[in-house]
C-alpha cells in the first residue's frame, strides 16, 4: 500500500488541476486508487467497443495521470502518445485483476480526504465527504460516478490501467504503430542480466497478445561448449539453432515447432507448437547476435545499474551463483555488447533503476 503522503499529494494535485471537483469526485479518486479498474470490465470486445465509442480517429492519442495505488488514468485523447483503441482496451482489461485488501485501502484513503477537507486544502466540506462515503460504510461497494459538474467541465474520457503499463507507454506506443504498419513484425529485447528483460517481455507479450521466445531456451548444449566456442563473443548461446528453429520460420509466416533446451536435465524438452503472429517478441541475452539482428524490425536494449544488478542476482540466484555471474557470465555479456556495439544498434534503450 502506498503511504499516506502519496495519496495526500495525489489528492492535492487533482484539487489544483480540477478545482471544481466535488466530494463524490474525490471519493471516486480514492475508489479507483484502491479498487483499480475491475468493476467496469466485461470482456475485451465490450471494453474495445466502449473505448472506440469515446474517441475518434483524429484523437487516437493518450496521456496518463497518476491516481495512486499502482494505477493511472489513461486519457483516451489529446495526449502525447498515439495508441490504437485495441491496445488501450487490452491494457484496461489486463489491469482488472482482483486487488487484495482493497476495502482497507479505500477507507485509509477516505480518511486522508476527510483530513484534507478539515484543513480546507480541498474544496468540499468534511460533511460532504462523509455523505459521499455513507454507502460504503453500509457495505455497498458498487462503483461511484463522476458528478455532472465534473463531467460538464472536464469531459472525462479515460480508463484506469496499471502504472506498469503507463511507465512503458512511450515504448508501447511505438510498438503499437509498428504492429499497425507491418503484420508479422519481430522485436528483440537484449541487455544486461537482471535488467528486467523477462519482465518487460511478459508485459509487452500481454499487451499485444504476442508470443515470447526466450533465448534461455537455446542454451548452448554440451556438444557445442568447446573452448573455441566459449571464447567467441556472443558464443554462449545456440544462435544457429535459434535461427533455423525459430527466426526463419517466423519470417516465413508458417506454423512451426521447436524443442527448448532444459538445463535441469541437460537435454531437449518436448516440442512447443508455434504459429504466425502480428507481433512476435524475442527476449534474452544474445538476442541481437550479429547472425540474427538484421531480421528484427525493432530492437530494445535493457541496462541496469551495476550495483542494482548484483543485488538482484543475489536475491534471485543466491550468493554462490552470484560469484559465477561476476566471474564468468557478466564479463561474457559485456564483451559481447562491446565487440558488436549492441547498445548502439538498439532502437530503444531502457535503464532499469529499481
Amino acid at each position: 500500500m502506498m503511504n499516506d503522503m502519496d495519496f495526500r499529494n495525489i489528492a492535492l494535485s487533482h484539487a489544483e488541476k480540477y478545482p471544481l471537483m466535488q466530494a463524490q469526485d474525490y471519493v471516486k479518486l480514492a475508489y479507483q486508487s484502491a479498487f483499480g479498474a475491475g468493476h467496469m470490465v466485461s470482456g475485451f470486445e465490450n471494453a474495445l467497443a466502449r473505448v472506440k465509442a469515446e474517441r475518434t480517429r483524429e484523437t487516437e492519442s493518450v496521456s496518463s495521470e497518476d491516481i495512486g495505488g499502482g494505477y493511472v488514468r489513461l486519457h483516451l485523447s489529446g495526449g502525447e502518445y498515439p495508441l490504437s483503441s485495441e491496445t488501450a482496451a487490452r491494457m484496461f482489461v489486463l489491469s482488472a485483476e482482483p486487488v487484495p485488501e482493497c476495502k482497507n485501502k479505500f477507507f485509509a484513503y477516505s480518511e486522508i480526504l476527510l483530513s484534507l477537507a478539515g484543513e480546507g486544502a480541498i474544496r468540499p466540506a468534511q460533511s460532504e465527504i462523509h455523505a459521499s462515503l455513507q454507502k460504503f460504510r453500509s457495505g455497498d461497494f458498487s462503483p461511484v460516478s463522476h458528478t455532472d459538474i465534473y463531467r460538464e467541465n472536464y469531459r472525462p474520457a479515460y480508463r484506469v490501467i496499471k502504472k506498469a503499463f503507463s511507465d512503458n507507454l512511450p515504448l508501447i506506443s511505438r510498438l503499437d504503430a509498428l504492429k499497425q504498419k507491418k503484420n508479422g513484425a519481430i522485436i528483440a529485447i537484449d541487455g544486461m542480466c537482471a535488467g528486467g528483460k523477462t519482465t518487460l517481455s511478459s508485459l509487452l507479450g500481454a499487451v499485444f497478445a504476442s508470443p515470447v521466445y526466450h533465448m534461455d531456451d537455446f542454451f548452448l548444449p554440451p556438444s557445442k561448449r568447446t573452448e573455441k566456442r566459449l571464447s567467441e563473443p556472443g558464443g554462449n548461446v545456440d544462435y544457429e539453432r535459434f535461427r533455423t528453429d525459430v527466426l526463419d520460420p517466423l519470417l516465413s509466416g508458417k506454423p512451426f515447432s521447436f524443442r527448448p533446451f532444459d538445463c535441469s536435465i541437460m537435454d531437449f524438452a518436448s516440442p512447443v507448437l508455434c504459429g504466425p503472429s502480428p507481433l512476435s517478441i524475442v527476449e534474452g541475452s544474445y538476442a541481437c547476435h550479429p547472425t540474427l539482428i538484421q531480421d528484427y524490425d525493432f530492437k530494445i536494449f535493457v541496462s541496469v545499474d551495476p550495483a542494482l544488478q548484483l543485488e538482484r542476482i543475489r536475491l534471485r540466484n543466491g550468493e554462490g551463483m552470484l560469484k559465477r555471474f561476476v566471474s564468468e557470465w557478466i564479463p561474457m555479456e559485456m564483451r559481447y555488447f562491446d565487440v558488436f556495439s549492441i547498445p548502439e544498434k538498439a532502437d530503444y534503450i531502457i535503464k532499469s533503476e529499481g
